[in-house]
């Protein structure tokens, strides 16, 4: 079984080293830069760490103070009650 498996795969990668070799001949910096563009392991990863840093900015809100602040201005359109004059109680003298 391990032998048909190794035979397997060895078949399988000199079949796709033939193709491409005939398709593209790559320098060895681009062959790293596109393995790590198509890498799906590392695009997982980074999506996760972005997730991550978003959960941890969230984590932070609840210690942040919160405040607020309400109001109510009014004016009334109308008296009530009875409203006098004083009275002068002091006289000259």
């Amino acid at each position: 079984m391990k032998t048909i498996t190794r035979s397997f795969l060895v078949v399988i990668f000199l079949l796709g080293a033939a193709a491409g070799v005939s398709a593209q001949r790559l320098t060895v910096d681009e062959a790293v830069r596109l393995a790590l563009e198509h890498n799906l392991g590392l695009k997982q990863r980074a999506l996760d760490l972005g997730t991550k840093k978003r959960a941890a900015g969230r984590a932070w809100n609840s210690l942040i103070p919160q405040a607020s602040v309400s109001g109510l201005v009014s004016r009334p359109t109308s008296l009530t009650g009875s409203v006098a004059a004083p009275q002068d109680v002091w006289t000259p003298g």
